[in-house]
């Protein structure tokens, strides 16, 4: 095949991809990172498979061509009597979403998102492929959370007073902060749809935003709101309410015409079986044309299972409406 699956020992790097069995490759919206599993064929009589050179702990790479897909570092090790051993592996998103840290980022110590994402990284030995500039200023104490959790919190404030959407990655060991616009599968995926299947709910649709400030005595005051009528019209009135501090009154309307972007659609969850393409991967944006379900359009890619074998390379998608 022409994927190559490599192990760095500390004193040589290995190529595993002759004693490799089912290679898989995962990513999803709701983890930072991605995880790699492998098999490695095993057997007690040294004449039939070279020597095992995995151990937890090692460095792990999956290429295709010149191409570097992915890298990361084996943290366990399944053993069933004489049957292959298999490997799980994170990328170095894995020390971002493990340890729980106390970071201050207040009046005395403020910082804008970029440079509040860039001290976490820094902290963790996490290397930076590069970071939109973001320029909110982040004034936040976050007490016992992970790393991973405070990136995903001052991006979730940077969306709100931006107005974009915004994804974080990693790719060849390094985080990327991107726009997610930006993060576009090239191509339509047409013939080689198979297993499609589409939900579609209004469950977690709020078609009226109204933006408010606590002010002393528990009061609070509207300062600002967004409704799409015709939605209300459609499937009756489903309210979100939203507390904004003092700082950012000024932006109120924004972030309530953000909000409803992102919360007035009708929800779907689907997915796809396609033939496999390495671009693909959660956050992303893929095309697709499949009249028997009606997913044809740009889909968000909440989540994908890649399974890469001698025998080619398949992939399970799901799918996510584009806010």
């Amino acid at each position: 095949m022409s994927h190559k699956l490599y192990v760095a020992t500390g004193e040589k790097t290995v190529d595993l991809t002759p004693i490799v069995g089912n290679i898989s490759l995962s990513s999803d919206m709701d983890t930072l990172g991605q995880q790699l599993t492998f098999e490695v064929a095993y057997s007690d009589v040294a004449q039939l498979f070279p020597k095992n050179p995995c151990d937890l702990g090692h460095l792990v790479m999956l290429t295709n061509g010149h191409d570097e897909l992915y890298r990361g570092i084996i943290v366990t090790e399944d053993r069933n009597g004489r049957e292959a051993i298999a490997y799980t592996s994170l990328d170095a998103a894995f020390y971002l979403n493990q340890s729980t840290v106390v970071y201050q980022f207040n009046r005395t110590v403020a910082a804008n998102a970029t440079e509040a994402i860039r001290k976490v990284c820094r902290d963790f030995g996490v290397p930076i492929g590069g970071i939109l500039p973001l320029s909110p200023v982040i004034k936040k104490i976050y007490l016992q959370e992970t790393p991973a959790d405070i990136i995903r919190d001052i991006i979730s404030q940077s969306e709100k007073k931006l107005g974009i959407k915004i994804r974080m990655e990693m790719r060849a060991g390094k985080l990327y902060v991107e726009k997610q616009s930006d993060l576009e599968v090239s191509g339509t995926f047409t013939a080689t749809i198979s297993e499609p299947q589409r939900r579609r709910t209004i469950e977690e649709m709020r078609n009226s935003i109204q933006i408010v400030l606590q002010g002393e005595n528990d009061s609070y005051t509207v300062k600002a709101k967004a409704k799409d009528t015709a939605l209300i019209e459609r499937y009756g009135l489903l309210q979100h309410t939203e507390t904004i501090e003092a700082s950012d009154i000024a932006k109120a309307r924004q972030v309530a015409s953000v909000r409803l972007k992102e919360l007035g659609r009708v929800f779907e969850d689907n997915s796809v079986r396609l033939l496999g393409n390495d671009a693909v991967r959660a956050g992303r944006i893929v095309a697709l044309q499949e009249p028997m379900t009606g997913l044809t359009g740009r889909w968000l890619i909440r989540g994908v299972h890649h399974s890469i074998t001698s025998a080619g390379h398949i992939m399970d998608v799901r799918l996510g409406v584009l806010p």
